[in-house]
Parts: structure tokens; C-alpha cells; sequence
């Protein structure tokens, strides 16, 4: 008996391809049907360890976000429904964005915790597929289609540490402001609203100080950059 193709390809590779689609404006739904009816025993047992994890579930959201607001661009609008409300299928379960970033990429963190509180309520299927350790640098890796996000590109678990240290420096690089006569310093306002996976003030000096953002003696006060929501969409590396 011949397995079904789903069940024999790479998941890895599908997401993938699926977020090459989506780039290059071609049809798509074939990898969506084929994500959708993974079995999740395969997919448990594809995405062992955390970077084949994270650069599985990142390019997933990066273009479930693109498909979705391309379709419904008014969703923009209303984050509730967008982030909040199942959006896609994967291995048979229905799930949000925010199931993805703050569930999974995040390990059953509280969305508006500020990175310090955690879910106890959650589904067996994100016990099953979320990380072990929360890596702060996916903030610079997620796009949600706002023109403040970082641009997309195509994460591979074998190459993860060296591309999400690019996607990093070239987002701190492009979104801080440092002011060495005041002692002042304009960060995202990633860095407030998930404190706490940045390892708090301490976390977030070390981050800009590893990417030559700051000087290495450099103890600035901190000051958030407005976060600009307006869509944007196909912003890909």
C-alpha cells in the first residue's frame, strides 16, 4: 500500500515551499491541504528538538499572515479576530496565530504577560509541539503584516542560530536610536511588551551591546519607538 504523499514529505520542506509560494505569488493551496493532513505523530516526531521547532512554526506564521491578510485585508484592522481566532490547519488541529507565537514559540506564555506569565490551560497538542526554551530573537524573526515588523525570510533549523543573530542585528540596527549626550536609547517596543523574554533590562543592554548597537560600557534609560500597525504586506528579504 502506497503511503499519501502527506504523509512521506518532508514538513519542514512543505512550510517551506508553501512560504516560496506565497513570495512568488504562485498556487499555494496544494501545501496548505498537504500541512492540514499531516498526521501529528509524523509532525511530533519530524520537530524533536527546539530549532527544527522554531524555524518550522516561524515560517508557518510568517505565511499563514501573508495568505490570510491577502484574503481578508480588512483583518488588519481587527487584531482580535486575526490573532486570536483559529486562521489555519495543521496536522488536523485548527489553530490562531496566538497559539503559534505565544503557545508554542513562546511556551504557553500569557499574551499580555510581558513575558512573565505563563498558561496553565492549554491544549495537549501545544504541550506536544512547543519549545523547551523560549529563544527572545523570534520577535525579530515574526512577521504579522504590520509595517513595523521585520522582514520575512526562509528559516532553516540547521542554519537557525546564525539567521535569527542576522535577523536581530539588522532589525535592532533599523529600530534604535541611541543618544550618547542624554544616556538615552529608542528601542522597539518588542522588547516592552515581551520584557520578559528578553531576560528584563539586563537581557535587553546585553542584546543591544552582542550586535554593537550600544557601546559595551553604555547604561542608557530607555524610551519605546512607536509600534506602526499600518499593513504591509510582501515585505520579504
Amino acid at each position: 500500500m502506497k503511503n499519501n504523499q502527506s504523509e512521506v514529505k518532508n514538513a519542514s520542506k512543505i512550510v517551506q515551499d508553501l512560504l516560496w509560494a506565497v513570495k512568488t505569488k504562485q498556487v499555494y493551496i496544494s501545501f496548505k491541504n498537504e500541512l492540514a493532513s499531516l498526521s501529528p505523530q509524523k509532525l511530533a516526531e519530524e520537530l524533536q528538538e527546539d530549532a527544527q521547532k522554531i524555524a518550522f512554526w516561524i515560517n508557518l506564521y510568517n505565511a499563514y499572515i501573508q495568505i490570510i491578510l491577502l484574503e481578508q485585508p480588512s483583518l488588519a484592522k481587527n487584531k482580535k479576530v486575526l490573532f486570536s481566532y483559529p486562521q489555519f490547519i495543521i496536522a488536523g488541529q485548527r489553530l490562531s496565530f496566538d497559539e503559534v507565537e505565544h503557545g508554542i514559540l513562546r511556551r504557553s506564555k500569557i499574551k499580555y504577560g510581558f513575558g512573565y506569565l505563563s498558561n496553565r490551560w492549554v491544549s495537549d497538542f501545544e504541550k506536544k509541539h512547543r519549545v523547551s526554551k523560549v529563544d527572545a530573537r523570534l520577535h525579530f524573526a515574526l512577521n504579522c503584516g504590520a509595517e513595523s515588523c521585520p522582514p520575512i525570510a526562509f528559516y532553516d533549523a540547521a542554519k537557525l542560530d546564525q539567521q535569527l543573530d542576522f535577523a536581530a542585528h539588522g532589525y535592532l540596527e533599523q529600530n534604535t536610536e541611541y543618544d550618547a549626550t542624554k544616556n538615552k536609547v529608542k528601542i522597539t517596543k518588542l522588547m516592552l511588551w515581551f520584557r520578559g523574554d528578553f531576560k528584563n533590562r539586563k537581557g535587553i543592554l546585553d542584546l543591544l551591546k552582542k550586535y554593537q548597537i550600544i557601546p559595551q560600557n553604555a547604561k542608557p534609560r530607555f524610551e519605546y519607538q512607536p509600534y506602526k500597525w499600518d499593513l504591509k504586506l510582501d515585505y520579504f528579504e
